[in-house]
């Protein structure tokens, strides 16, 4: 590899685990992320009523996925790593009849967690890049606007005015959302666009919410958490609790929205009273006050999502596409990011890293 500066464009896990290889050997590089933090769609807020935090977006990792582990492992993060709480009873509500105890197949057992989210392992990241190549190899609320390849660089410019030039450019961010706010000169063929727009950004249609509690009130009658409903608004409910030997003050639930975005409201009270009236009608009157609910709708994020992501597929996408380089680029551009890889690990933090992975590999050997 050169000693030429790569551009980034993408601070969730793989533009951050491109960032962090490139400083451990000296490579120059810039990271550019639109959001005043890093971690993309990792995001794990601190309660306001507790001293947690808890994950709006991803929230696991599964044995076997190496490149999680070994990164979780080379960070120093194993002491954080628990496993999802799953003893007990799951439950089943069908629209129109009772619920139902003690039904299979919907649980999350020996699925990881980290202790204080996910977003401990994009925060170590940033950190680990900050130390190796300064605060400078990251631009925070820097939204890119434009990328042009020229005689001798690739020109990077945000929506400011500000602008950078760089050899190569890795996007590490969904082709959907990179295709609604980057314009690319050259332009992309249309056939090109038309590829890139069909492959689905993962959970990008999709809301989420936390709802914290002062005590585990399911546990204490051999419910795991786990809870399937045709009624909503929640259509799946899973334990969020941190790690239970953690000296916890408040506990959690969460669960994800059957709702389609054009149908969801923006008024979060009105929300919160739905989403109180469900657990209510669920686990009686322990459900009824939450101390706190906190919610992120995924699909109003044009970060996350474009209007091809409002309708909410009914299964995991599975995106392939031959080639992550662009030939009218003289293959100096290069597109990372989950939905870059192949196959099962499509969507997943595990094919975040993988799609780092060959972007680096790239990198190294053009």
């Amino acid at each position: 590899m050169n000693n030429k500066r790569i551009g980034i464009v993408g601070a969730g896990i793989s533009g951050l685990h491109t960032a962090y290889e490139l400083a451990k050997i000296g490579q120059p590089f810039i990271l550019f992320e639109a959001r005043k933090r890093t971690g993309g769609r990792i995001s794990s807020p601190l309660a306001t009523s507790s001293s947690a935090r808890f994950d709006i977006g991803p929230s696991w990792f599964w044995p076997g996925q190496a490149n999680v582990e070994s990164l979780v492992s080379e960070l120093g993060l194993n002491e954080l790593v628990f496993e999802q709480y799953a003893s007990g009873d799951a439950l089943y509500e069908p629209i129109d009849s009772q619920i139902r105890r003690g039904v299979g197949g919907i649980s999350m057992a020996g699925s990881k967690r980290l202790n204080g989210g996910l977003q401990s392992l994009t925060d170590t990241l940033r950190q680990k890049i900050t130390d190796l190549a300064g605060e400078d190899s990251i631009k925070l609320s820097t939204r890119v606007s434009s990328v042009s390849l020229g005689e001798s660089s690739i020109d990077i410019k945000d929506v400011n005015g500000a602008g950078w030039q760089c050899d190569k450019i890795v996007l590490a961010l969904p082709p959907r959302v990179a295709l609604n706010l980057i314009t690319f000169n050259p332009a992309l063929s249309d056939e090109r666009q038309r590829q890139l727009s069909q492959v689905a950004t993962w959970m990008a249609g999709h809301a989420k919410a936390v709802i914290l509690y002062k005590t585990p009130f399911w546990r204490n009658t051999n419910l795991s958490g786990d809870i399937i409903s045709h009624r909503g608004p929640l259509s799946e409910i899973h334990d969020a609790s941190p790690f239970e030997a953690a000296n916890l003050d408040c506990y959690g639930l969460f669960g994800f929205f059957a709702t389609p975005p054009a149908y969801r409201s923006d008024d979060k009270a009105k929300v919160d009273t739905q989403i109180a009236n469900q657990l209510t009608r669920i686990f009686g009157p322990d459900a009824a006050s939450p101390i706190e609910i906190i919610y992120k709708d995924w699909a109003k994020d044009d970060l996350v999502a474009s209007q091809l992501d409002q309708k909410i597929p009914n299964h995991h996408p599975s995106n392939h596409w031959d080639s992550k380089l662009e030939d009218d680029w003289q293959e100096r551009l290069i597109w990372s990011g989950t939905e870059s890889a192949d196959g099962h690990y499509n969507g997943y933090i595990e094919g975040a890293i993988i799609a780092s992975k060959a972007s680096l590999n790239f990198l190294q050997n053009r």
